[in-house]
């Protein structure tokens, strides 16, 4: 019955904000006093949040541990390279640099990619603020459009940015307003990638008569952090369908590809929990989950309209830029996985 699924998702949903409130309360307060019960709780619960890709917190945890661990130590066991990995999909670069000028401390050298990344810190940072800076300022404005998920993990809700991709969420609102996301599938869901939907056929392919051009190589484009919605585009980044993804990792290599067209504003443990499509394998490669059971969006629906609604400006499926036939809008789409 309805009524009795939604009660079972509300149990795990407080159930599970409980869990992930006392895992940073813990962390918060193993730096203060890393006393015995809190270091055997934190580590118990490394595993946990760990698989699901809860990678905030994972940060939070590791953080908190290397503070009373010998640097040295991490180098030797190999868990700074998955400190600095962490820290950069959380957009967290300035963290994931002093990782790194440590271990250099260390070991005396770095790897080129390492060395790489440091030189291109400060502008990663740089930009990274200049997004903060901003969603604070739209926060506290209160005018941009917002849609709640109701999944099968729980409530999501997405702030959009109709002031930096206008067409773009005018056409993900008409969507929404229209129930075309209602009952559809997260069908591919990577743990160091992102979380797709909106195909109702499953397979990447929007199956609507009408697309879009997207607005990816618009100079108001905003960029693929951890926690940004993107409307997911085919044909070289030329159009858009119904799919879209949330990024569970910064990704800045889909900039210019897929449109950003939001953030989670709350809800983003919620999307770290969604069932794996894909695994990560011991020796490095992504194999299919056999007991893939895809979670869904039981419903989807606009709970701040826009202030400044404007007409979806379509193209008819067959249309393009140029008069080429466009084929299937949504499906010639490249890797989502991390690629930073």
């Amino acid at each position: 019955a309805p009524a009795l699924i939604q009660k079972r998702l509300d149990i795990i949903n407080k159930g599970t904000s409980l869990f992930l409130k006392a895992v940073r309360q813990a962390a918060a307060l193993f730096r203060e006093a890393p006393e015995a019960d809190l270091y055997e709780f934190l580590q118990s619960s490394r595993e946990r949040i760990t698989n699901a890709g809860l990678f905030d917190h994972i940060l939070d945890v590791e953080l908190a541990l290397l503070e009373h661990v010998e640097t040295s130590e991490l180098v030797e066991i190999g868990r700074l390279d998955m400190l600095v990995l962490v820290a950069n999909f959380c957009n967290e670069y300035k963290v994931a640099a002093d990782l790194l000028r440590r271990a250099k401390d260390i070991a005396g050298s770095l790897t080129p990619q390492m060395e790489e990344f440091l030189e291109k810190e400060p502008q990663l940072t740089a930009a990274w603020e200049a997004e903060r800076r901003l969603r604070e300022i739209e926060e506290e404005s209160g005018f941009l459009p917002q849609v709640r998920l109701n999944t099968t993990k729980g409530e999501v809700i997405i702030e959009l940015f109709e002031n930096h991709a206008p067409n773009s969420v005018a056409h993900f609102l008409d969507l929404v307003s229209r129930g075309k996301y209602n009952g559809l599938a997260f069908y591919e869901v990577i743990q160091q990638g992102w979380a797709l939907t909106g195909s109702p056929s499953n397979n990447g392919q929007s199956d609507l008569n009408h697309i879009i051009e997207t607005e990816s190589r618009a100079e108001t484009a905003r960029s693929h952090y951890r926690g940004c919605v993107t409307l997911v585009a085919a044909h070289q980044g030329d159009h858009s369908g119904s799919v879209f993804g949330f990024c569970r990792v910064a990704n800045l290599n889909l900039d210019g590809i897929h449109t950003v067209i939001g953030r989670v504003v709350s809800g983003q443990e919620i999307l770290d929990y969604l069932n794996k499509s894909q695994i990560l394998k011991d020796n490095g490669q992504w194999e299919d989950n056999p007991n893939f059971d895809p979670d869904r969006i039981l419903s989807a629906e606009i709970i701040r309209k826009s202030r400044n609604p404007k007409e979806v400006v379509r193209v008819q499926v067959g249309q393009s830029r140029g008069g080429d036939a466009a084929k299937d809008p949504d499906s010639d789409t490249p890797d989502g996985r991390s690629g930073n």
